[in-house]
């Protein structure tokens, strides 16, 4: 199951002829969860937005063991200045940095300059690697910019 919040949609809905009091509560509303979310991801708040950026820069993760599976929680920051899809593949440790397991991810359409705080259980309660799960890594991290 794939859950997440995108910044994106609330800013989308500024311009809809509503009166200015409300443009500027949905206004608020959009600064405060871009505040969240920027907190969670401990992202600066001077995003510099490049071209050449780094991929693998673009993506955080931690993970923790829940009663579901083995949960992970992800930050994407696209940093390149057009919109963009991720394919992001991690990979889990033992505690002798062994991988046990690797889940692959895709998120589309993120906008320029903006951070994605999602999470999903890609290990389910059942396996037998849950308990050797020592930490989690971003082995890989492509952007596709949408429109080439």
């Amino acid at each position: 199951m794939l859950g997440f919040l995108f910044l994106a949609s609330c800013a989308a809905h500024l311009g809809d002829g509503t009166g200015d009091s409300d443009k500027t509560a949905s206004k608020n509303q959009v600064q405060r969860e871009e505040d969240r979310v920027k907190k969670a991801c401990k992202v600066p708040d001077d995003i510099t937005v490049s071209a050449d950026a780094p991929t693998a820069s673009d993506v955080t993760a931690t993970g923790t063991t829940t009663r579901d599976g083995y949960r992970v929680t992800y930050c994407i920051t696209n940093h390149s200045p057009e919109r963009s899809d991720y394919r992001i593949r991690f990979e889990f440790l033992d505690a002798s940095g062994y991988v046990l397991d690797s889940a692959p991810l895709k998120v589309e359409s993120i906008p320029s300059g903006r951070t994605l705080l999602g999470d999903f259980t890609p290990i389910d309660a059942d396996a037998r690697i849950l308990r050797d799960i020592s930490s989690i890594r971003v082995r890989s991290a492509e952007r596709d910019p949408l429109g080439r």
